[in-house]
């Protein structure tokens, strides 16, 4: 088989390194985009490379239009090919609706949307050339509810995910570009630890499986959809939520 290449953004930690390493078991070479932590980074393509792939990382700020553009050019550089788009990184800053400025406003909305969009546009591209690919966003609940904990400009930009992949599934399907989102609930991440852990546990006790989720109960969906078994699967949105939000 041919190999096949996916870039994960966010790859460093959390979902992202859960996806990562996940594609990697399933066969994948993988590009992992991280913006501050290289060793965290590092870390993750030394343990993708122990399923036999290879692994090569890429520092990079999506919040800059400029480097979001250039990082699928990048991996073509050095794979020569992208099967997989994952649409991972974000920022979820937990902060009162009358406390969010203009400027952290607009970065929030500037890396969790801009930068996904354009790594999708240039994913779709190369994609399209190639006869077909995944591309894969990660949304949130809080797109779906306004959210428990995060700031309006975090589920605002997650609401705007949502709309954005039915966008791109439409634009890819005749081209054989599946495109679909993941809209996780409460997971256990680096992120959500800085939530208020009283409101956790409360929140615990309405999800009806009675636990918060784990990153690679994730990455396992986010997986399927990049797999043969999704070949009839575009526009759709899998929560992934313990069963707390039932659309």
């Amino acid at each position: 088989m041919e190999p096949r290449c996916a870039l994960v953004t966010g790859g460093s930690r959390g979902i992202g390194s859960a996806c990562t390493l996940e594609l990697a078991r399933c066969g994948f070479d993988v590009a992992i985009g991280y913006n501050r932590d290289r060793q965290a980074a590092l870390g993750v393509a030394r343990a993708a490379g122990r399923y036999g792939r290879t692994a090569r990382v890429y520092k990079v700020d999506l919040g800059k239009a400029g480097d979001a553009k250039d990082l699928v050019p990048r991996v073509l550089k050095d794979f020569g090919r992208l099967d997989v788009l994952v649409n991972n990184a974000a920022v979820a800053p937990v902060k009162d609706i009358e406390e969010i400025t203009a400027e952290e406003w607009d970065r929030v909305m500037a890396l969790n949307v801009r930068g996904a969009f354009l790594c999708g546009q240039q994913a779709l591209r190369q994609m399209r050339k190639q006869g077909g690919g995944r591309i894969i966003f990660l949304g949130s609940q809080a797109g779906q509810t306004g959210g428990s904990f995060v700031g309006a400009h975090y589920s605002a930009s997650k609401a705007a995910i949502l709309r954005l992949s039915k966008s791109f599934a439409r634009a890819g399907a005749a081209a054989g570009v599946l495109v679909n989102c993941v809209s996780p609930g409460q997971i256990d991440t680096p992120m959500t630890s800085s939530f208020p852990q009283d409101k956790v546990r409360m929140l615990k006790k309405a999800i009806p499986m009675k636990r918060i989720g784990r990153p690679e109960e994730v990455a396992k969906v986010v997986a399927f959809l990049a797999s043969e078994g999704a070949s009839y699967l575009t526009g759709a949105t899998v929560p992934v939520n313990g069963g707390l939000l039932m659309p």
